[in-house]
């Protein structure tokens, strides 16, 4: 499996389904709304599980490690930021040890091809890593790097240009050539070509103010896709500053750019506030996202820094049914989306509500594709799929991504005889 099929990680589908609820909820009522709309009962029964009460519901999912859950999640987005993930640290050191040895053409080629995993710091780090190396084709990336330490804040800068230029763009197919969107990204490129050595670019204010936009626009497709690149905008200076300082280790410094695109096992209800380890609070998140949101309230988390965050879990939700279907994850999560519905919608008190496909939904749309029914979820089948799906390796059930490596010719490489010239023949040949 080469570098290209990165490209298959994210599954966009949209399954159309009926949401679970009986009163749809729509994001811009106000939480006050929202809690009157939440009256499924394994809702309610989860949110009082999660505030004391000891009425604890009997749920289908089951108890597993954090492990496990990733070891299933295959060819799913994060359901924060909504990006590309990496399976597991190995890839990491595989992708490191191949960017850190490349030069011209070939790194650039590698930049362009993996530039959907970088998270927003990382992203502005090989942009510029791309713009140097441009200048300096024959160093190495490892031999490029203090180059790059002189040029930090000048990196960062154009980090940002970069994203404005991506949101723009994105906007202009969603809401034509002349939307709000685009002239409040006119106004921002001023700002930033505008700041001084050391001066701060608000990116908490820049996203926030996104959300505001595009939420008038009342798009919500077209939301999610624009605020996903503004995500983009890399965070706070001094976040950066301290990750360029670790320029002086160059491999520690390399693999830290794969790193935080690692998938996770966010607990929807964090476990340091009591969220059981088991299916029903999971979802998979990337090591940036879990690592930034600790054990914050939910809503808190992604309103102020990820708020495509809705769009990015429905789309999750709608991969992991789609890999139910079409058999890339075990029958064993059949009942995972109904589940994660109830969770998510608990724990944000209604203001991310999902549509899911219930089991009969799901096996529906197997025999569309002319595959079995799955068995029902008892306790035994249940420990029969995991027992089945622990066994398979990671390549088989989604991208092991494999380091890009530069074209060579088929077959050994030949050596070349070795001319060695005798001191006659060097003074016969300066006489004529």
């Amino acid at each position: 499996m080469n570098i290209h099929e990165l490209k298959s990680t994210v599954v966009t589908s949209n399954i159309a389904g009926k949401s679970i609820d009986k009163k749809p909820v729509n994001i811009a009522n106000t939480i006050a709304e929202q809690k009157e709309i939440v009256n499924d009962k394994g809702a309610q029964a989860l949110k009082n599980y999660f505030l004391g009460t000891q009425n604890i519901p009997s749920f289908k999912g089951f108890d597993c490690n954090t492990g496990e859950f990733n070891h299933n999640m295959m060819l799913v987005p994060c359901a924060c930021c909504g990006k590309k993930m990496i399976n597991g640290g190995e890839n990491v050191d595989k992708l490191a040890d191949e960017l850190k040895q490349l030069k011209g053409e070939d790194r650039t080629k590698f930049i362009d091809e993996t530039l959907e995993i970088y998270r927003p710091v990382q992203k502005a780090i090989v942009r510029g890593m791309r713009e140097v190396g441009e200048k300096y084709p024959k160093k190495t990336t490892m031999e490029l790097l203090p180059i790059m330490a002189n040029d930090v804040q000048g990196i960062l800068k154009r980090g940002q240009l970069a994203v404005l230029d991506d949101v723009d763009k994105e906007a202009k197919e969603h809401y034509g050539e002349e939307n709000k969107v685009s002239e409040y990204i006119k106004s921002q490129r001023k700002f930033v070509n505008g700041l001084e050595h050391n001066s701060r670019f608000n990116r908490e204010k820049f996203v926030s103010d996104m959300d505001k936009i595009t939420t008038g626009l009342g798009n919500e497709h077209a939301k999610g896709h624009v605020l996903n690149l503004a995500i983009d905008m890399p965070f706070e200076d001094d976040y950066y500053n301290k990750m360029t300082k670790k320029i002086k280790e160059p491999r520690k410094f390399i693999r830290g750019l794969f790193a935080n695109a690692v998938k996770t096992a966010e607990h929807i209800h964090p476990k340091s506030l009591g969220g059981p380890n088991s299916t029903e609070n999971y979802m998979s998140e990337c090591n940036e996202c879990n690592e930034k949101r600790q054990n914050y309230d939910l809503n808190t988390y992604w309103q102020t820094r990820y708020p495509s965050m809705p769009y990015n879990v429905q789309r999750f939700c709608d991969a992991v049914t789609e890999n139910v279907i079409t058999d890339k994850i075990g029958p064993h999560f059949v009942d995972y989306p109904k589940d994660l519905k109830v969770a998510v919608e608990s724990e944000t008190k209604g203001a991310i509500t999902l549509k899911v496909l219930n089991p009969e939904e799901i096996n529906k749309k197997r025999e569309e594709k002319g595959l079995r029914p799955l068995p029902e979820p008892t306790k035994e089948n249940i420990d029969r799929a995991r027992q089945i799906a622990n066994r398979r390796k990671p390549e088989a059930q989604g991208p092991v991504i494999k380091p890009h490596k530069p074209e060579r010719p088929f077959g050994p490489v030949k050596p070349q005889p070795v001319k060695v010239e005798t001191e006659e023949k060097q003074e016969t040949e300066k006489a004529a």
